[in-house]
């Protein structure tokens, strides 16, 4: 099964973001034997906890008009410009 997975994933990791890559990590847990998570975690290079952060998005359908708008972080986020917050080095 991890060889499988592995190759899936080498084939489709250069089309996935960060989110992408989160959901498609999560889906492969969905099956639900013992440690799949683990084996999930190895195969991909995907974090446990960010699988369990996918698995928790896929439940509660969050996130989907993100994905579909082509936006992966919300609004606002990341570090802020220094000329906004020194503008006296301009």
């Amino acid at each position: 099964m991890m060889n499988n997975l592995k190759e899936k994933y080498k084939a489709l990791a250069p089309y996935l973001n960060e989110k992408t890559r989160r959901l498609y990590a999560a889906s492969e847990c969905l099956i639900g034997t013992h440690g799949i998570k683990s084996e999930v975690s190895k195969a991909t290079g995907v974090s446990y906890r960010e699988i369990r952060r996918g698995l928790s998005e896929l439940r509660s359908g969050e996130g989907q008009e993100e994905v579909a708008s082509g936006r992966i972080r919300n609004p606002g986020g990341g570090r802020k410009q220094v000329k906004n917050k020194t503008p006296e080095l301009i």
